[in-house]
């Protein structure tokens, strides 16, 4: 074999492997980016809770003396990508979902 040719089959592997790598780094970099900011705005499922009372307090009950509370004994729960908790006012109890952001 001629020694050009052996030089660029030895460049183009190394060039090749370079940029297989170069790209391997930065979709790894890019996925932990990705679910960082996915993460960074989740609220728990205690805070979501929180998030709910206090929300309903202030805009729906609101000067009334009525308080909304969790059902005694429930956990607030993520179900289908969504939190999930039932809630208690005077007698009556209630499912109400929040988004895991707290937005909706």
């Amino acid at each position: 074999m001629n020694k050009n040719l052996v030089k660029i089959i030895s460049f183009a592997v190394v060039l090749i492997c370079g940029v297989l790598l170069g790209l391997i780094i930065s979709q790894q970099s890019l996925l932990e980016n990705k679910l960082y900011f996915l993460n960074k705005n989740i609220l728990s499922p205690k805070e979501a809770g929180e998030k709910v009372l206090n929300y309903i307090d202030e805009n729906v009950l609101k000067g009334s003396d009525l308080k909304a509370s969790l059902v005694e004994g429930y956990v607030v729960e993520e179900k289908n990508g969504v939190y999930e908790m039932k809630l208690k006012i005077e007698d009556s109890e209630f499912t109400s979902y929040l988004t895991k952001d707290g937005k909706l």
